[in-house]
């Protein structure tokens, strides 16, 4: 037994060495010496794993064994990282309706970190981060979770946000249940560039000083959002027959405080939904202007992406001058030489002002086969009013034949050219 009021610790022991009982000091002396070796073994492994830490992608797993105290000790030091960038890995496979947010440059190079992470050589994990910090930083996204924002804030690509733009998205359903789900995907994804280079730093050796180089990168070039203010919100008379015009820099910026401020992303889902109905989906959610090349709508330079300024004549209500809301997939039937009671200009600064979009159609753009892609383009948006201006360099008296019929066709509502778009044509720079 041993003597009442001794603790068995470094300092005790030694005391308790004195004792005249040799039964106590056999025992002491026992698990003194038991716990020096398990220091002793402590202090080696550690020696051990510090020496033989080089890269956990090329050394083989072993496990560090110690039997001095009985236990075998199973030590895998870099599983954190490898494991955490498989369950992400397999997370943005698992996505339902929003590929198309990780379908990009910088999407693509993320998913490729995480598949570095798990296997493969230091040299390709090192470049696969490169390319998606290049990505980011060259987006103009201050981070990773800024960029993930403004693609679900977009909405391309997502069914559900499309049946919303084009109200038809309501209620609940396994749409909706799905939209959630990958919400919290990417809210899972949106990991910090901090914490992504701390796990390749720990996976693979570095060179000196890339750690702290490859955090945040704030983005190349950024423009100035100015305050987000307050907290976006939709307002029930926004949500009418047409879409409105897309959101201004600052009123991104809230959204994306807003959605990235909540708990769960996917509790910001109704609001999204009714984002979606206001302003449209995809580029004509982020553009006034766009262009018409090989046979899809494109996003335009930012030079050319600038409201035209509003006349003083103004046209508060242009867009119901134009189509009868409730008739948008009937036939028009406005006379061209109604739509233009003054100056051009003037009345596409009023239909800007009012969310309208203009299309740039280049030369050759109005063959037979263009202007059916370029109405199918225009009639998938058919909450949103369009000016397709057709660029043509030359004389009006030299229009070709095929530009010719494809105004008359778009003039009466023909070759089922939707009634929500307005074909213009442009001579030499001057709407005519």
């Amino acid at each position: 037994m041993i003597p009442a009021g001794h603790a068995l610790t470094g300092q005790g022991i030694p005391n308790i060495l004195h004792s005249s009982d040799e039964h106590v000091k056999q025992s002491v002396q026992w698990i003194y010496a038991s716990d020096i070796a398990a220091r002793r073994c402590k202090v080696q492994n550690t020696l051990s794993a510090a020496t033989a830490w080089p890269s956990a992608l090329s050394r083989p797993r072993e496990s560090i064994k110690c039997n001095g105290i009985g236990f075998e000790l199973g030590i895998e030091p870099n599983r954190g990282a490898e494991d955490n960038a498989k369950k992400l890995y397999t997370a943005a496979y698992s996505l339902l309706l929003m590929h198309d947010v990780l379908k990009s440059k910088a999407g693509i190079a993320f998913v490729k970190v995480l598949l570095h992470l798990q296997k493969g050589s230091a040299e390709h994990l090192l470049s696969a981060y490169g390319e998606w910090f290049t990505e980011i930083a060259s987006s103009g996204h201050i981070s990773w979770q800024d960029y993930l924002l403004d693609e679900i804030i977009s909405g391309k690509g997502n069914p559900l946000a499309k049946a919303a733009a084009r109200g038809l998205a309501s209620g609940e359903g396994s749409m909706q249940r799905a939209a959630a789900y990958d919400l919290d995907i990417l809210q899972r994804l949106a990991v910090t560039e901090t914490t992504l280079a701390g796990w390749v730093s720990h996976v693979v050796s570095t060179p000196e000083g890339w750690l702290p180089a490859a955090a945040p990168s704030g983005g190349i070039g950024r423009r100035q959002e100015g305050s987000a203010g307050a907290e976006p919100a939709i307002a029930q008379e926004d949500r009418g027959t047409w879409i409105k015009g897309p959101l201004t820099a600052a009123q991104r910026r809230a959204w994306r405080d807003k959605l990235g401020g909540s708990w769960k992303w996917s509790q910001a889902l109704p609001d999204l939904l009714a984002l979606w109905h206001v302003h449209g989906t995809g580029l004509v959610a982020k553009h006034t202007t766009l262009y018409f090349q090989d046979g899809a709508l494109t996003a335009p330079s930012p030079a050319a992406d600038a409201p035209l300024p509003r006349s003083d004549l103004g046209f508060e209500n242009f867009a119901d001058k134009l189509v009868d809301p409730n008739k948008i997939d009937d036939k028009r039937t406005i006379e061209a030489s109604c739509i233009f009671p003054r100056s051009t200009s003037d009345i596409l600064s009023g239909a800007m002002s009012q969310g309208a979009r203009t299309v740039v159609v280049p030369e050759g753009g109005l063959s037979d086969k263009g202007m059916d892609a370029l109405g199918r383009a225009l009639g998938q948006h058919p909450r949103i009013i369009f000016f397709a201006v057709y660029d043509w360099r030359g004389e009006a008296s030299t229009l070709p034949a095929d530009a010719r019929r494809a105004l008359a066709l778009a003039q009466e509502g023909g070759n089922n050219w939707p009634s929500n778009a307005n074909l213009m044509l442009m001579v030499d720079g001057i709407v005519r």
